[in-house]
């Protein structure tokens, strides 16, 4: 049933995944055009520092999405996730799998290092994709 529900999960994070990605391509893909009103409407104002990440983005598009495919297999820092993960165990040999009873039933440290442990993922997700956008830093 675990198995189940872990193999569950990750079809969905994929799939999450492939949205945000076919989102994230959208938006880049209209940063030529984007580049090309701003100037029309600023004229002089236009502010180049906006102009050269709007064409950063854009011409990082295909390594940005690249990153967010590296980014995949990334699990986070070992130790917060085994702690969280254990302690998630240690619930559901209490309770049993009911999603909503074990989240609420996480002490406080366990809140804690679950949301370090996600953090830890986000980071190195943002610092992947910003090496790709230096004007951004």
């Amino acid at each position: 049933m675990e198995k189940f529900l872990y193999e569950g999960a990750l079809e969905k994070l994929e799939m999450i995944l492939e949205e945000r990605v076919k989102r994230f391509r959208a938006f880049a893909n209209k940063m030529e055009k984007s580049i090309k009103l701003y100037k029309s409407i600023m004229g002089d104002k236009a502010k180049e520092e906006l102009i050269k990440q709007k064409s950063e983005l854009f011409e990082s598009r295909e390594r940005i999405e690249n990153g967010f495919y590296e980014c995949q297999s990334y699990t986070g820092e070992e130790k917060k996730r085994n702690d969280f993960i254990k302690n998630i165990d240690l619930i559901i040999k209490k309770i049993g799998i009911d999603y909503i009873k074990v989240i609420k039933n996480l002490d406080e440290y366990s809140v804690s290092v679950g949301n370090e442990w996600l953090l830890s993922i986000i980071v190195k997700i943002r610092n992947t994709i910003l090496s790709y956008l230096p004007s951004f830093i």
